[in-house]
């Protein structure tokens, strides 16, 4: 057996700028529509297919387009606001391959590349507002389509330095490029991510740990530094119940939060919010809880592999044995907190420092 490193060259690179770009085009996305839904409703539309899609890239420069290429400008809101709009940008190869499914009509494998077509311009973007329209968290428009030139030389009228971003298609076992192009007027407004009810929800079996205050104690710094074993700080919102346990009030707040819930503890150890029971929907806000229980610290685990032996081999390992590994190390990168897989990913090389780049988040959701 020949032991050798890993190819740490081989990783795709990204800086750190493009990252925090790309964060806010899908935020800006999530305004408008969700992915999950969207690509339901696309299957819907095109037929069960093998389909996949995937960053390559983002960039605060025009893209170079394809003479071929074909695109669509979008919009949300009925006004559809031009400077909220976006550019989506597919080779006409990958057009025509989804405006035949949707028509259920063979594929055409000749296409003039010096001849780009309106129709089927019109045809793609057609199909990306009907998939908009089944799940839409806002109204989506076409405002033109035609020739990616042309649709990208209207981007550049509204914002010479516009987002873009690039995708790698996977489509029924054939591989095409797209780009979606977004003026900054349309992802500036996006403000630091507020975490929700719906977004909370969204992580599923992940354990989060909420600390239950039992008392906001007022004191300086040189009490607290006199404190030594043996002093006792009080008072606190809990008393001793006849059972032997505790009861009185407590407060979910986590470390950093400057919002708290408050929440009765009863005898029998249950906790319920002070506004009502957790369960019933309409008692509290329950954004507001999100938002401060989205300010508790955890610890998320990056798994890069797995190495298998039985007990004996485990036991007989000494310093210098080499373990050889039933995967490369990076092929399967998976992210856990508290045991719970919440996203798998794949290194990649942000300005000389390995990174994780999430690939699809737990649920199966593409990230």
């Amino acid at each position: 057996m020949i032991a050798s490193p890993f190819p740490w060259r081989s990783l795709d690179s990204v800086r750190r700028g493009d990252l925090a770009l790309l964060a806010k085009v899908r935020r800006a996305a999530a305004r408008v529509i969700d992915a999950d839904s969207a690509e339901r409703a696309l299957r819907e539309i095109i037929g069960d297919c093998a389909l996949s899609i995937r960053v390559r890239r983002v960039a605060s420069t025009p893209p170079r387009v394809d003479d071929s290429a074909i695109g669509a400008l979008l919009a949300p809101g009925e006004r559809a606001d031009r400077r909220r709009a976006f550019a989506v940008i597919v080779e006409q190869a990958l057009g025509n391959a989804l405006a035949a499914r949707a028509l259920k009509r063979p594929t055409a494998r000749v296409i003039d590349p010096a001849r780009p077509s309106p129709s089927l311009a019109g045809a793609v973007a057609a199909i990306l507002v009907a998939v908009a329209r089944r799940n839409a968290l806002a109204p989506l428009r076409a405002i033109s389509a035609g020739p990616a030139h042309a649709i990208v030389g209207e981007v550049v009228s509204i914002d010479p330095m516009p987002l873009a971003v690039t995708f790698t298609v996977l489509f029924d076992q054939d591989a095409y490029l797209a780009q979606v192009l977004a003026p900054r007027s349309a992802v500036e407004p996006i403000a630091d991510f507020d975490l929700d009810a719906r977004s909370l929800g969204a992580l599923g079996a992940m354990p989060i740990e909420a600390p239950l205050v039992a008392g906001l104690l007022a004191t300086t710094p040189a009490e607290l530094a006199a404190l030594a074993h043996g002093d006792a700080l009080l008072p606190l919102t809990i008393a001793r119940a006849p059972s032997g346990g505790f009861h009185g009030e407590l407060l979910i707040a986590p470390p950093s939060s400057d919002a708290a819930f408050r929440a009765d503890l009863g005898e029998d150890g249950r906790l319920v919010l002070r506004e009502g029971p957790i369960a019933e929907d309409d008692m509290i806000d329950k954004d507001a809880l999100a938002q401060s229980i989205g300010e508790t610290p955890i610890v998320v685990r990056v798994e890069v592999g797995c190495a298998q032996m039985s007990a004996r081999e485990w036991a007989a390992l000494g310093a210098g044995d080499v373990v050889a590994l039933g995967t490369r190390v990076g092929d399967h990168v998976v992210l856990r907190v508290g045991g719970v897989e919440v996203a798998r990913g794949e290194l990649v090389d942000v300005e000389g420092e390995v990174g994780v780049r999430i690939v699809a988040r737990s649920g199966g959701t593409v990230a």
